[in-house]
């Protein structure tokens, strides 16, 4: 009988075909730990099959309030490696019609989703004026043009990135020869196609380079996101604090009084192994005592009161 519920453990309780599990618990960790209970406690009847579930099901919950309590914690953690990573940007206060001052605070994945349209403007406004070289009528005003493509795709945020450093050169660079702001028209003469050509590559492979990293930057943005999410939900019902740790004094008193059950039944399985008539069976195989004669027997004086 053991063996068999042993081997046929899922075929015993409700909770065999439809455990009330939540949608993100393990299904096979759960039929595990059913097992393993069944295989310790031997159970051979229906009553001894539900205290078993009853264990089962305490032991989930009580899995369930320390993930609550865990992604409490994590949620956190989380928020503030966030911040310190992706801190948001503050733009400086505007002055509304009722002279207060407002700050205004741009999530950094914004930013880095704005500087990635940027630079991808940039790129195509690039490949259009290499496009435009063999047609422009005249190659200072091509120039002109290409300066324009320059401040037509200007990130006016962080500029460490090295594409923005090679843009600013490569604008100062053309300042040479452009001359729309000067009184005198430059002197120097103009460079050669192939040397704005091969700054423009330059800056458009800088700039690739630059989407690449943003491109990283938001995956672990988002993976910050999933994370809290997750964390958010797993931490629901944690809001009120005595009804979860009354909840949980509740789970951890019905758990043990199941458990302190099991015991108790196992302990009586133990102690119950006697044989017929409730003799104890390694004296049922020990040598038959001799016959007691009267000498053997206690005399008065012997006796006890």
């Amino acid at each position: 009988g053991k063996a068999i519920a042993s081997r046929n453990a899922t075929k015993h309780g409700l909770l065999a075909k439809q455990p009330p599990l939540l949608v993100t618990e393990d299904l096979t960790a759960f039929e595990t730990l059913l097992q393993g209970l069944i295989d310790y406690y031997q159970p051979q009847n229906p009553t001894e099959h539900f205290l078993i579930q009853q264990v089962a099901m305490g032991m989930v919950k009580q899995h369930r309030l320390w993930s609550a309590e865990v992604a409490i914690a994590n949620l956190e953690i989380l928020k503030a490696q966030q911040e310190a990573q992706f801190p948001d940007l503050v733009v400086p206060p505007l002055v509304k019609v009722e002279s207060d001052l407002l700050e205004q605070r741009i999530s950094s994945q914004q930013v880095l989703a704005d500087e990635r349209e940027i630079l991808g403007r940039l790129i195509s406004l690039f490949d259009e004026d290499m496009r435009l070289l063999k047609t422009a009528p005249h190659f200072q005003t091509w120039l002109e043009g290409v300066q324009e493509s320059i401040g037509g795709a200007y990130c006016l945020h962080d500029r460490t990135a090295p594409v923005y450093q090679a843009q600013d050169e490569f604008d100062l660079w053309l300042d040479r020869w452009t001359c729309e702001h000067k009184e005198q028209p430059c002197s120097e003469p103009l460079p050669s196609a192939e040397e704005v050509v091969t700054r423009i590559t330059q800056v458009q492979q800088l700039a690739r380079e630059r989407i690449q990293a943003i491109e990283q930057l938001l995956a672990e943005y988002k993976a910050f996101e999933v994370r809290m999410n997750q964390a958010k939900v797993s931490s629901q019902g944690m809001q009120q604090q005595e009804l979860f740790s009354r909840y949980q004094r509740s789970i951890n008193r019905e758990l043990y009084e199941a458990l302190d059950r099991l015991e108790e039944i196992q302990q009586r399985k133990n102690e119950g192994c006697m044989g017929s008539f409730g003799q104890n069976p390694d004296l049922s195989t020990s040598p038959a005592s001799p016959p007691r004669t009267p000498d053997s027997f206690p005399t008065s004086d012997s006796c006890v009161s």
